[in-house]
């Protein structure tokens, strides 16, 4: 026959012994228990029932009080019914203060204010959404700084064009030599706006732009990035890129010399090991190289003034 489980009898309790407890727990935890801090260490008790005993009273309390108010009275503790007031200006010098030593705009999970005493992120972005502590109310600290121009609200982007992203796509292989991938890093001409968002805009139909499997995919759709190759494209190396103002040069040169402009039939191109000026056709046409394709020898010479 199974053994009924004693019945644990409640002792009494004592401040100082409630305050030993909480003691032990700072030493080890680094925080202040709360009344949901579950189990003390080494006894039946938990810390609902000590706040519940503080309050009612009994077990040789006398009642009226809670757990935050004892360790706001005896260990100087925030009691979280009685913080200070706030507003924006203080709230915005600490952002300011957080990214000159972060490098990053303090986010609700970004811990303790440095410089104050126990007073967080999450505390601020609570008070700013209820309208407690002496501020307006519904808002949030990511609003907050992103109506003063500090920080995007990632919850609230601006929108986007397919005629925009692709613009800023050429821009980036112009200056790379290689079409930009999600992993490419922030948008030069857009502060704040990254390859990876505007990917994941694409993957999910939003922020006004149709649904695509992806950024590589959108610009395959709209430049042919792969010529009909379902690999990605390379990135090219510095030392493999063609660059149309030194074809030019390699072209007057030629023209100089022989009185014609080049064609794909021209051969080697003096001075530079290894390379034909058919190698420079295909690249012109097709887009290798660096180069952004569509185009050839001759419609390149022929595009100069005469």
């Amino acid at each position: 026959m199974p053994t009924k489980r004693r019945r644990w009898r409640k002792s009494v309790l004592t401040v100082d012994q409630i305050l030993a407890w909480a003691d032990d727990y700072h030493r080890r935890i680094g925080t202040w228990p709360h009344h949901f801090s579950g189990r003390i260490r080494w006894t039946e008790e938990t810390w609902l029932g000590i706040d519940a005993a503080l309050r009612q009273g009994g077990r040789g309390l006398s009642g009226g009080s809670s757990l935050a108010r004892l360790l706001d009275a005896q260990r100087g503790v925030r009691n979280s019914g009685n913080l200070p007031p706030l507003d924006d200006r203080q709230i915005l010098r600490w952002a300011r203060e957080h990214f000159q030593r972060t490098r990053r705009w303090p986010s609700l999970n970004s811990g303790v204010i440095r410089g104050t005493k126990e007073e967080t992120w999450n505390a601020v972005d609570l008070a700013l959404n209820r309208g407690t502590r002496g501020l307006r109310g519904g808002s949030s600290l990511a609003q907050l700084l992103a109506a003063r121009g500090l920080k995007r609200n990632t919850q609230r982007l601006p929108p986007l064009s397919h005629r925009q992203v692709l613009a800023w796509a050429d821009a980036f292989f112009k200056l790379q030599g290689h079409w930009p991938l999600r992993s490419s890093g922030t948008v030069a001409e857009s502060p704040g706006e990254t390859w990876s968002s505007i990917d994941k805009a694409l993957l999910f139909g939003r922020r006004g732009l149709t649904k695509e499997r992806s950024l590589a995919a959108f610009l395959n759709k709209h430049r042919n990035l792969f010529q009909g190759k379902s690999r990605r494209p390379k990135v090219i190396k510095e030392s493999d890129r063609l660059k149309i103002v030194q074809i030019l040069v390699w072209g007057k040169r030629h023209h100089r010399r022989t009185g014609r402009w080049p064609n794909r039939d021209a051969g080697r191109i003096p001075g530079v090991p290894g390379l034909k000026w058919s190698t420079v056709d295909s690249a012109l046409k097709q887009g290798n190289r660096g180069l952004p394709g569509g185009s050839s020898l001759a419609k390149l010479f022929a595009s100069l003034p005469r």
